[in-house]
């Protein structure tokens, strides 16, 4: 394929699509996948149907995960190698590091329909639990035939999931994220290390890496409802 360079300032149509299907979908590059994605090279792309349900609020969120010895330049395997990814410390929402203490606020009026749209561009599974419950509607991009209501969900890699929440008593409620690895996630990410180490030590490694990610849940988003007339 011609490579075609952009200048600043000017734009180039590489080609065109109809949109389809309708629902949550990502995008990124294909080229040094690992690394761009490590980075933030990535976005939603979201397709409305157009016979699709009105929610009062909408928001959407883009889960991450990376290696902060990444940024140090201590991380020797390189971003996105799989040696490293057991030990990504920092998860992101849309691009944001989130670390307990600084949660992103969504406000709404008591009453109101909001519809969260979310996905995992990272590495490892994010796991989100709102005490008060939510409707999952849409997994991957399409509509789900039976919703159910449910009040944690798993997004793993790659995953789409949208959920709708109604606004109940004004007052703020937590979303709270965790990482829980899949039992045997370690051993399985680290028998692709091509390293010449022995299997005891890579054993330990991921044994340990493991148990680091089933941390504490921690408050990364707030639903802040506010009385209707307000």
């Amino acid at each position: 394929m011609q490579e075609i360079f952009v200048d600043p300032g000017y734009e180039y149509t590489y080609g065109e699509f109809v949109a389809g299907p309708p629902g949550t979908h990502l995008y990124h590059c294909y080229w040094n996948m690992a690394e761009h994605l490590s980075r933030g090279l990535y976005g939603a792309f979201i397709v409305e149907a157009k016979d699709e349900p009105k929610f009062d609020k909408e928001f959407v969120y883009i889960l991450s995960d990376w290696n902060s010895k990444s940024e140090k330049g201590d991380d020797t395997h390189g971003v996105g190698h799989p040696r490293a990814i057991l030990d990504n410390d920092i998860t992101t929402i849309n691009d944001r590091a989130v670390t307990g203490n600084n949660p992103i606020v969504m406000e709404a009026k008591e009453g109101e329909r909001i519809k969260l749209r979310l996905g995992n561009i990272g590495q490892l599974p994010h796991t989100l639990r709102f005490a008060d419950g939510f409707l999952v509607t849409h997994e991957d991009g399409y509509r789900i035939s039976e919703p159910k209501t449910q009040d944690s969900i798993a997004i793993y890699p790659g995953k789409r999931y949208d959920i709708a929440i109604t606004a109940g008593k004004p007052g703020k409620r937590n979303f709270y994220h965790s990482i829980k690895m899949p039992p045997g996630a370690g051993e399985k990410l680290m028998a692709e290390d091509k390293q010449n180490t022995s299997n005891e030590r890579k054993q330990d490694h991921s044994k340990a890496s493991t148990d680091k990610k089933a941390i504490n849940e921690l408050p990364v988003l707030v639903l802040d409802v506010i009385r209707g007339g307000q």
